[in-house]
């Protein structure tokens, strides 16, 4: 009975500590899963804050080595997870209370690992073709797994879920681009933005020229037609996927934003105002539409 006591506590621990850490560094993924039914919430929280984990590798390391070894550490991590022996840290317990809820699979987990190998690469993403797939690799494996613990798993709401992911992740890299230049980094594809006249080099000094504005608006351009194929499956989709695919508003207020600012990413104005995000889902909630 102690035992079983203690395993308990353990459990609520741990979901704690993983609510925290979605919370904290993935707030428009934890507010989003609020819509989700009490039962399930704890597993999206678990899921968000391991995703959160792998997704800051490369902003937790100095050189891309270090990340490698810490990539590695989350794979073995998931190894002893799925064996019932996780590790003594607050995200490995809720990543085996989640394997062990039967919703999710460890191979799912290890696919978000591998998607950021790529973040490590001091040659970043060259062409729009491989910025598409990292989206895929990134955000829309992500969506697949969160779709799998709320049980929205048919092959329409999969389809959907992928083009809000790629609309979701150019949108986070559009916002990013200020950021990540300060660290060093670019993330938008390189080819793409050289066709309009832009250099890493010119983004990393913060003087990248009036080019960038027109390869934002044409990621932005390309991610609503994302949104607009995934709303044309709205008919079909399967209601219990709206903490999911809530996440299209998000993307679209953030366009928005961008354009109001005339597609400058360097510009102050593009976080949202605090009251936007828990509007955006009052939205949702009370119509069910996202």
């Amino acid at each position: 009975m102690r035992r079983r006591a203690n395993s308990d506590q353990t459990s609520v621990a741990a979901t704690a500590a993983c609510a925290e850490i979605a919370a904290r560094h993935d707030r428009e993924r934890w507010l989003a899963a609020g819509l989700a039914p009490a039962a399930l919430r704890s597993g999206l929280a678990v899921l968000i804050a391991f995703n959160s984990e792998v997704a800051r590798t490369r902003d937790l390391v100095s050189e891309p080595m270090l990340g490698q070894i810490r990539l590695q550490w989350w794979r073995e991590t998931i190894e002893a997870a799925a064996r019932g022996a996780p590790r003594e840290h607050p995200v490995a317990e809720g990543v085996a209370q989640l394997l062990a809820s039967g919703r999710v699979e460890a191979a799912q987990l290890s696919a978000l690992i591998d998607a950021r190998e790529k973040d490590l690469d001091p040659d970043g993403i060259a062409t729009l073709e491989e910025f598409l797939a990292y989206a895929d690799a990134t955000a829309g494996a992500f969506n697949r797994a969160a779709l799998a613990v709320l049980g929205a798993t048919d092959a329409v709401t999969a389809r959907a879920s992928d083009h809000v992911a790629r609309a979701v992740a150019v949108a986070g890299q559009l916002r990013s681009v200020a950021a990540n230049a300060v660290r060093g980094r670019v993330l938008l594809p390189r080819a793409f933005l050289g066709g309009h006249g832009v250099s890493a080099a010119a983004m990393i000094a913060g003087r990248p020229g009036p080019g960038l504005a027109t390869a934002a608006r044409e990621l932005a351009d390309l991610a609503r037609n994302e949104l607009a194929a995934a709303r044309a499956l709205r008919a079909d989709v399967w209601p219990s996927a709206l903490p999911v695919l809530v996440a299209a508003r998000f993307a679209e207020r953030h366009f928005a934003r961008l354009e109001k600012a005339r597609y400058d990413v360097f510009s102050e104005n593009l976080e949202p105002p605090p009251v936007a995000l828990p509007l955006a889902l009052a939205a949702a909630m009370l119509t069910r539409r996202w």
